[in-house]
């Protein structure tokens, strides 16, 4: 039997997300109800993205540094 082993990267994601979003051209997938929402966004999109934005930095860099992970969970707190 082959077992696999999932790595998740969670962060907090910026008060104006959807917006910033839209404008870096990043779909993400959107999940939760009012009380709790968080949205993900993959790495491709992440890192084929031309728009230059402090929080896509940080975005790239942390698909960067964990190369396994395939998908980041932003959560709004």
């Amino acid at each position: 039997m082959k077992t696999r082993t999932h790595t998740i990267l969670f962060g907090t994601a910026c008060p104006s997300f959807e917006d910033w979003s839209k404008t870096s051209d990043i779909p993400y997938e959107k999940e939760g109800e009012w009380d709790y929402i968080s949205y993900i966004v993959n790495w491709h999109d992440v890192m084929h993205c031309k728009t230059p934005s402090p929080y896509l930095s940080e975005l790239q860099q942390a698909f960067k540094d964990n190369p396994e992970i395939e998908n980041i969970t932003l959560e709004v707190i």
